[in-house]
């Protein structure tokens, strides 16, 4: 069963194509602490959909004890975020 916040479902919220004005003029970086390449980046696709237009990077801090495997997997993902867009630069961080 999936938590809700005020009546939004946070698995889904993201997926929404629902665009605001002060994230497409004034958002310029985005950071992710904990990165595991999972749940996380519903909200970067979120923001890269959202079509902020001055957003320019995206810097992803990976958890600190991820093994091998995990950490192939998100840096698997974060490869496929940079692919999807040609603007952002996606950088990924190994603690």
């Amino acid at each position: 069963m999936t938590q809700s916040y005020a009546g939004i479902d946070p698995q889904t919220y993201w997926m929404q194509n629902i665009s605001y004005k002060c994230l497409r003029e004034t958002l310029q970086t985005v950071v992710v602490k904990n990165y595991v390449g999972g749940a996380e980046l519903n909200i970067v696709w979120y923001l890269l959909r959202s079509g902020s237009e001055r957003l320019e990077r995206v810097e992803l801090y990976m958890l600190f004890d991820l093994d091998n495997s995990w950490k192939l997997f998100a840096n698997a993902r974060s490869e496929m975020l940079q692919r999807s867009s040609e603007h952002v630069r996606v950088c990924v961080h190994n603690s």
